[in-house]
Formats: C-alpha cells, structure tokens, sequence
C-alpha cells in the first residue's frame, strides 16, 4: 500500500508538470518564425517603387512631380542640395543626390534624395517607369549645372500634379474638366464591370484616369484608341440598365474592349 501511494503521488506530479509545461510552451519556434515574417524589413533603395516608409532603408517613400509613381527616398541629412546624401543602412555606396526644388514643386517633401545613376540601364533596372539618367533638373532647366552626378528621373512627371497611383484621387484635375470625354471614360469603365469583361475586383480606381491619359493626354497619340472606347462608352450608356446594355456595345463596337 505504501508503495502504491508513492507512486500514486509521483504519477500525479509528472502529470502536473507535463500540463504545466505545456500551457507555458504557448511560442514554438515555428510561431516564432511565422511572427517574425509578418513584420516589415526595410529593403528598398533610393529610387525604387514603394507604398508605404516602412519598405525603404531612407525611412521616406515619396509622392511628389518627380516622379509618376510612389518611391524611396531618405532626407538629405547633412549633405546640400546637390550633394551626396549619406549612404543608406547596409550600403557600401552613395545610392543619392541631395536636391531641392523651387516653390512651384508640388509634393512632399521637395527637398530629399534623388536615386543616382550612371547610366539608363541603372534605372530601369531599378523602375521600368524612369525615363532617362541625366542632370538633376527642373522644367528642362539643369538645378547644378556644375556637377557631373546623374540621377533617375521621369520627367513628364515634371508639367502633372502629383497623383497616387494606388487611387488616382483627383485625377480630373489634370484635364479640362469641361471636357466632356472624361465622363465617357467613366461611363466606359463601368461598362467592362457591368458586362464582365473584367471583374469588378480588377478594375483598379485609376481606369478611368488610364482612360483619360491614353485617349485625351498631353501625350496621347493613338486616336483609334479613343475611337474604341468612345464607341463602346456611347452604346453602353444608351441602354445602361436595360437587356441590351452588354449587347448593344458587342454588336456595334466589338467583343474584346481594351482593358486597364
């Protein structure tokens, strides 16, 4: 009997200790890992595409006329404008030009570090969308015309009001707004939606802005391109809301309309 017992109470006691031991063992190193992933390690360099800070090694990513789209950058520092900004965490080497622009910049912050390079390749390699390697400039106007750095730039950016390409918020403001063919790129966007030739999860909030720059802009030199789109926005309108809103555009404008 006696020997029952103890072993009773030792049998008891193992249990107590498993069961304690396992309410404690709450962070397994697989929990650990799939934590650890979750959170965001800065990578990113000067001049490549972001949406938020805290993917670039600066600590900035910028919205402003430099460039068409969001990217890292970091404050000058100590340097002037038209100097090398201090090298990033982590780099061996000057990866930006310090620069400052006029009053008339639109963006935050105009003055920042602009990505260097040496030549075109540099930059695409880093955005498809900068458009040439050259002199730090402002309206065709060189800002140092007495150094030999070269920095990314994208300089149709330069004549538009900065838009966020996650939203293309405001993006009337960069046209006529009397022009009547913004509203035929909304009501074409609404057509692909309405008559499924995309999703409504795929077309991005900046359809009918692509509309409107590919058809209408500054730059825009394909006029079949608007021919198409008209066509479709025009013959959707007239029977949106009705059986034949999705037949009418198919049987006079096509079965494959163009799609951001």
């Amino acid at each position: 009997m006696r020997f029952l017992a103890i072993s009773l109470v030792l049998v008891l006691a193992s249990c107590g200790s498993d069961s304690s031991g396992s309410s404690d063992s709450t962070v397994t190193p697989d929990t650990a890992a799939k934590e650890d992933s979750t959170s965001t390690v800065p990578s990113k360099t000067i001049g490549e595409r972001c949406t938020a800070a805290d993917e670039c090694l600066g600590g900035l990513c910028v919205l402003n006329q430099y460039a068409p789209f969001r990217f890292c950058s970091r404050d000058c520092g100590d340097a002037l404008p038209g100097q090398l900004c201090p090298k990033e965490l982590g780099q061996n080497e000057w990866t930006g030009l310090c620069v400052a622009y006029p009053d008339d910049f639109l963006g935050t912050p105009s003055t920042f570090c602009t990505p260097l390079c040496s030549q075109f390749n540099d930059c695409t390699v880093v955005d498809p969308e900068w458009e040439s390697c050259e002199g730090a400039s402002w309206q065709e106007t060189p800002l140092y015309p007495s150094i030999t750095e070269t920095v990314c730039m994208a300089k149709s950016a330069h004549s538009k009001p900065p838009l966020d390409p996650d939203t293309c918020e405001g993006w009337q403001q960069l046209f006529d707004p009397e022009d009547t063919r913004l509203a035929d790129c909304q009501s074409y966007c609404e057509f692909l939606v309405a008559c499924n030739h995309v999703p409504e999860s795929a077309v991005p909030p900046c359809c009918p802005y692509w509309c409107a720059d590919n058809a209408i802009g500054p730059l825009a030199e394909d006029t079949a391109f608007w021919q198409e789109i008209y066509c479709y926005a025009n013959a959707y309108s007239k029977f949106a809301s009705s059986t034949m809103e999705c037949s009418n555009p198919a049987d006079n404008c096509g079965t494959n309309p163009p799609t951001p």
